[in-house]
């Protein structure tokens, strides 16, 4: 999170000659991102409105247009920039659903045993993967999927792992 804002992409490359960027989402679900009127970007020190003209998505890639921004050569600077909302924005999730810039920092328990923090989440097709910092600042993987999840609490930052859910900390 930076200031009151939450993440929710990343600008990864210019996409066509008209002023397109590929973002990739931190969220799975891309239609949220079609209700937006507007993104906060980072620009020099300054995180500044840029409005939406057009959206697109093929797949799980999605194309942002922005108002006034035609060429790649206007929006050459804006690669590799996080694209944030303002937390007002936030949609509503689903019970099962989490932000990124909520998971980060959760404590782990695994029964009573304390395994780490979380310091980041990796993003895969298949699903995603929390990375938990121990005690002898080891990184540990975990799946994020209900058979090892017990129960996330964002409000309290803790996460529980099923008992059964057995990893090496070694």
């Amino acid at each position: 999170m930076k200031h009151d804002n939450i993440i929710i992409g990343k600008i990864k490359s210019c996409h066509k000659w008209t002023g397109y960027l590929l973002v990739t989402l931190v969220s799975s679900d891309y239609l949220r991102f079609f209700a937006l009127r507007y993104v906060l970007i980072d620009v020099f020190g300054d995180l500044r409105k840029f409005y939406i003209e057009e959206l697109s998505y093929d797949k799980k890639d999605i194309y942002v247009k922005f108002l006034n921004f035609d060429n790649p050569d206007d929006i050459d600077f804006l690669i590799g920039k996080d694209i944030y909302i303002n937390s007002s924005c936030k949609s509503v999730l689903s019970a099962d659903e989490h932000l990124v810039s909520d998971l980060i920092g959760c404590s782990v328990y695994r029964g009573k045993n304390f395994v780490g923090k979380i310091i980041n989440v990796l993003s895969f097709p298949a699903n995603d993967v929390y990375v938990v910092e121990n005690n002898q600042n080891k990184e540990i993987l975990i799946p994020a999927v209900k058979k090892i999840i017990k129960k996330i609490d964002t409000i309290k930052k803790r996460l529980d792992l099923s008992e059964d859910f057995e990893f090496s900390d070694d």
